[in-house]
């Protein structure tokens, strides 16, 4: 069948879609931001942040990388450690992320083995659609 579409590669997105790729089920990432360094709005929105929480607590399911004092030595977690951490994160799971699609609309598909059409703008500003 078509792949499970997820949208977004913030920390939720990416939890849910290393959950899929854990269980062996097919998964896409749709991300709006186009840089590889962005995961979701965490770049633009929290830049420049220290999260006060410790770094063992901001991990996310199935990778406690934070606590790898190595790679994160701080007691505190700015922005753009938590960014690497989310690259990392990607990356160890082999998740597919494909940049610069904005979700628009998902509906009904038309058989029983496309039961969704999930629709996005493209890099290139055009509209795609994808069975889900």
């Amino acid at each position: 069948g078509p792949p499970v579409l997820v949208a977004g590669a913030g920390p939720a997105g990416l939890a849910a879609a290393a959950a899929l790729t854990r269980r062996g089920i097919p998964c896409l990432v749709l991300e709006r931001a186009e840089e590889e360094d962005a995961f979701g709005s965490w770049n633009h929105h929290f830049s420049g942040l220290s999260v006060t929480t410790h770094p063992r607590h901001c991990a996310l399911p199935g990778a406690d990388l934070l606590s790898d004092r190595r790679e994160f030595p701080s007691d505190v977690l700015t922005a753009d450690d938590y960014s690497r951490y989310l690259g990392i994160y990607a990356r160890r799971y082999r998740l597919d992320v494909r940049r610069g699609r904005t979700f628009l609309s998902v509906r009904r598909g038309d058989s029983p083995e496309t039961p969704w059409t999930a629709s996005f703008r493209g890099p290139d500003g055009g509209v795609a659609h994808l069975p889900a």
